[in-house]
């Protein structure tokens, strides 16, 4: 259809390449540092073959599992100087970068606001030859901002506008009060668990009953989310985003329950945590099509079995299926353990049709 996404591997992170027929090239995140070093370089150096540019790099915040392999990106790209193939970079950074002591060798445990400080020095090096931002807020784009073969909207901009671009970014998130929260948070502060625990043993009813609560962590509210259209095809892609401003921002665009944003596919916030989907937001979307950024043999345990369960029932009288799709073989994400049991969807009227990387669930026996 004229576009292409890979979605890279990147452990329990995000890294996301966008092609266009075209020559449009755009990078979302960058995973750890070797993703920058398996993924990202080979399509760098075909980009650069090509006499193309990486028309605009994107960090959705600053965690470690996002910035790692753009920091590396930038540090190899600095050496190119003029002839640098990055053409613009998006970043909100945090202003008191306050952080935990580095272990050796283990760059997991360093925290974000660590290496962005180090991102900010490269990008202060290499600024004079790419366009950088640093305050990417939707309320600072009333007017839309054309570039190339891009436009860049906002729930602000007039809604009558029509764009010529190829590639329109209607972006979602964040607003300057997320922003402003995450600069005033200027200690990090250790998990209180330490680890988290996965509710895979759980079956589909007891999850559906569970009370919603919401992600508050301040560099996720930071995190940079957007629609991504392309020749009238729609694309969802929410970072680590707050779920409660994605849907603030679908409202303030015109979007309800009755006239509901639909999309090819939505890529779900923070690797599909249950803190980061809400009945409100899926209220406002529909999408037959979820990708899941996530390899859970980490401490963080993504993605959430709820939040797949909360998709799965908000779609069943929408779709006759829907369908999530994994960076990762699923036996790598979830191990072993049978993660739909077939007692519990017999009881749920559900079919599950697994491949190495997809689930496929058909509502009421229908395949």
């Amino acid at each position: 259809m004229g576009i292409e996404f890979k979605f890279l591997e990147a452990g329990n992170g995000d890294s996301i390449y966008i092609s266009t027929d075209n020559g449009i090239n755009i990078l979302i995140d960058g995973g750890w540092t070797y993703t920058y070093d398996k993924a990202i370089k080979p399509i760098v150096k075909n980009i650069r073959k090509n006499n193309q540019k990486l028309d605009l790099v994107i960090l959705t915040h600053y965690d470690n599992d996002h910035i790692m392999g753009l920091y590396k990106l930038l540090v190899e790209e600095n050496k190119k100087g003029s002839d640098t193939i990055i053409k613009e970079v998006w970043f909100n950074a945090f202003e008191k970068a306050i952080f935990e002591p580095l272990k050796k060798n283990n760059e997991s445990k360093q925290s974000g606001a660590k290496k962005q400080k180090q991102f900010e020095e490269v990008i202060e090096k290499i600024k004079k030859h790419i366009y950088y931002h640093d305050h990417i807020s939707i309320n600072q784009i009333k007017e839309p901002i054309e570039k190339d073969d891009i436009v860049v909207l906002s729930p602000y901009t007039d809604k009558s506008y029509k764009s010529t671009k190829e590639i329109i970014i209607t972006l979602l998130s964040p607003n300057d009060e997320k922003i402003k929260e995450l600069k005033e948070e200027y200690e990090i502060e250790m998990k209180k668990s330490g680890i988290k625990q996965e509710d895979w043993d759980k079956n589909i009813k007891d999850l559906l009953t569970n009370p919603e609560y919401l992600d508050e962590e301040e560099a996720n509210g930071s995190s940079i989310a957007f629609i991504l259209e392309y020749k009238g095809k729609k694309f969802l892609l929410l970072g680590d985003a707050h779920i409660d401003l994605i849907a603030c921002s679908l409202k303030r665009l015109g979007y309800t329950k009755e006239n509901p944003l639909e999309v090819e596919f939505i890529k779900l916030s923070h690797h599909g945590s249950k803190g980061n989907i809400s009945n409100d937001f899926l209220s406002l979307v529909k999408s037959k099509e979820f990708r899941i950024l996530a390899n859970s043999k980490t401490t963080h345990k993504h993605p959430d079995k709820e939040t797949m369960v909360k998709i799965i029932s908000h779609y069943r009288d929408i779709y006759p299926s829907v369908e999530f799709i994994f960076t990762y073989e699923i036996e790598e994400v979830f191990g072993d353990i049978e993660l739909f049991k077939e007692e519990d969807l017999i009881e749920n009227n559900l079919v599950l049709i697994q491949t190495s990387k997809r689930m496929k669930f058909c509502y009421q026996g229908e395949i």
